[in-house]
């Protein structure tokens, strides 16, 4: 009992003294655990201010670690503040421990935006090259703490400084929480670096034996990160973020779900849990127009006709229209129009004239992507309204529609000069060995012609086309990874929207699969005319399921 009241006495008098420092009133030396006390005592940035003006000399390591997550925390506006304690903390950098080195970086990182260029110096001079020096002995949040820090306060690591940190962190990425993990790598991508490949696999290996303790923000960040490097993930670690990430959708947020969809769409993956999870129309309905447009863009790209979701996405993004809200952007827009027109959604063609109306006017701010993507939904409008529809003609004027036309006829150009892949030219040269008579020769990278068969449309660039001596177009397309889902294979949108386009100008399409393709390379010389035999086997059957070829021709 006598050990508790003693302990409660210099608590009191602890607090009295923290008091009294933060007031201003007690200018003698504090012990470290009236500092302590003194800085936790604060509740708004003048009174820190105050206390650091008075007592920092006295300060240890751990004193202005915590004063400087503190200004931050309140928001401090006063870089005199900042910058005694990191004057102080010059002193002690070398010398200290990578937890408190970590907790300075961060703090300084996370410090009001006005202040963080002023600290510039002394986190790349100083500290930078202390936390590296200190690594060995840092944890796997020490490091964390760090990378987070200098990528949300938009700094740069040298090259050799992020091959350090990332190899340390791997060395501890079993210890690693899940937030730690997914921070490490949001902080690389937002750097916009890359970690290298048996690196990233050892990080992902580690989040997903830890999924059960993580919550939505950090699958949202694993997957942004790895779509946003231009990395890859297998399908069971997305599957098993999927199944995992279903299970804690009730404390989602908007933005966490569009960020997910955004990436798995980019990651070429049908995220089917989340996607059929109750609510999910009703929580991004809650976010931000351009998270709801995120949403529509995922589900075009992949190829998902959730008719209900792109319904919600539609109505709530006419409403903010309506209301003349500023979060609305062409960006937004743009990508709600198109996945609209790449899903076919026929029935909201009305709903996409109104929103190229409204990017018509604030057309200054269109990008030349989404001037290609209004021209796809221009040439969708025509394709399936009724004879006599004028596609965005009325929505957007002629000047806008000839923009459009250009950029997409530019990207055209642009891939119609990149060499033929392998793949493509190996099935052309199988294309050639068919039994069949050619009114116009199969050729690569050919524009498409429009409904009447005869006059260049430009709205596809074919991979390779021909016309048989029976004047039928035949569309052979080599279809690499690009065109296929995980993990039910199933068509990209695009690639459904490309079928459908090819259908209504007359072609007979045969699509050839690359991982159909693969199995017919022999790896030996000798075998060359043994797989030519198959692949023009092979070729024949798909040629007469298309009918272009009838079977008695094989």
């Amino acid at each position: 009992m006598a050990a508790v009241q003693a302990a409660l006495r210099a608590a009191a008098a602890a607090a009295a003294a923290a008091a009294a420092a933060v007031a201003g009133e007690q200018a003698g030396a504090l012990h470290p655990a009236q500092i302590t006390a003194a800085i936790r005592y604060c509740s708004t940035a003048e009174q820190l201010v105050v206390l650091i003006q008075q007592h920092v000399g006295s300060m240890d390591v751990r004193h202005l670690a915590t004063a400087k997550m503190m200004l931050s925390r309140l928001r401090c506006r006063q870089p005199q503040a900042y910058a005694a304690c990191v004057q102080h903390f010059a002193q002690f950098a070398t010398a200290d421990t990578p937890r408190n080195l970590s907790n300075v970086v961060y703090a300084l990182c996370k410090a009001p935006a006005f202040n963080r260029q002023e600290h510039q110096a002394a986190l790349q001079q100083q500290l930078m090259p202390a936390s590296i020096c200190h690594l060995s002995a840092a944890n796997a949040q020490d490091i964390s703490n760090v990378l987070y820090g200098m990528a949300f306060s938009g700094q740069q690591l040298q090259g050799h400084q992020m091959q350090q940190l990332m190899a340390a962190f791997a060395d501890v990425r079993q210890q690693a929480k899940p937030q730690e993990v997914s921070n490490t790598l949001w902080a690389v991508a937002t750097m916009g670096q890359q970690v290298p490949a048996a690196q990233l696999q050892q990080l992902l290996t580690a989040f997903v034996g830890v999924l059960q303790h993580a919550v939505p923000q950090d699958f949202s960040n694993t997957l942004w990160a790895v779509a946003t490097m231009g990395q890859q993930m297998s399908s069971q670690q997305l599957q098993q973020l999927d199944d995992a990430l279903a299970g804690t959708l009730q404390r989602a947020s908007p933005q966490h779900v569009a960020n997910t969809l955004w990436a798995c769409a980019q990651l070429q993956f049908l995220p089917k849990r989340l996607l059929a999870a109750p609510g999910l129309a009703g929580l991004l309905q809650a976010g931000s127009a351009q998270g709801l447009a995120n949403a529509a863009w995922a589900c075009g790209q992949l190829g998902h006709r959730d008719e209900q979701l792109i319904g919600v996405v539609l109505t709530e993004v006419q409403q903010r229209l309506t209301a003349a809200s500023s979060s609305s952007n062409t960006q937004a827009l743009c990508n709600t129009c198109w996945a609209v027109a790449v899903l076919d959604l026929q029935q909201h063609a009305a709903q996409v004239l109104q929103m190229a109306q409204a990017c018509s006017s604030m057309w200054s701010s269109t990008t030349a992507e989404e001037k290609r993507q209004l021209w796809q939904v221009h040439t969708w409008l025509l394709d399936f309204q009724p004879a006599g529809a004028q596609g965005l003609q009325g929505s957007l004027t002629e000047q806008q529609l000839q923009q459009c036309r250009a950029a997409w006829d530019k990207a055209l150009q642009q891939t119609a000069r990149q060499s033929g892949s392998d793949f493509q030219l190996s099935v052309l040269a199988a294309v050639h060995r068919l039994p069949i008579t050619w009114q116009q020769q199969p050729q690569m990278e050919q524009l498409s012609v429009g409904s009447d068969g005869a006059t260049t449309d430009g709205a596809m660039l074919l991979d390779i086309t021909g016309r048989t001596a029976g004047g039928v177009l035949v569309a052979v397309e080599a279809d690499g990874p690009s065109h296929f889902r995980r993990p039910d294979g199933g068509l990209m949108g695009s690639t459904q929207h490309r079928n459908r386009a090819l259908a209504v100008r007359c072609y007979r399409l045969v699509s050839v699969p690359w991982f159909e393709w693969a199995k017919l390379q022999g790896a030996e010389q000798k075998q060359q005319q043994k797989q030519q035999q198959q692949q023009q086997q092979y070729l024949v059957r798909l040629f007469e399921q298309a009918g272009v070829l009838s079977p008695a021709a094989a």
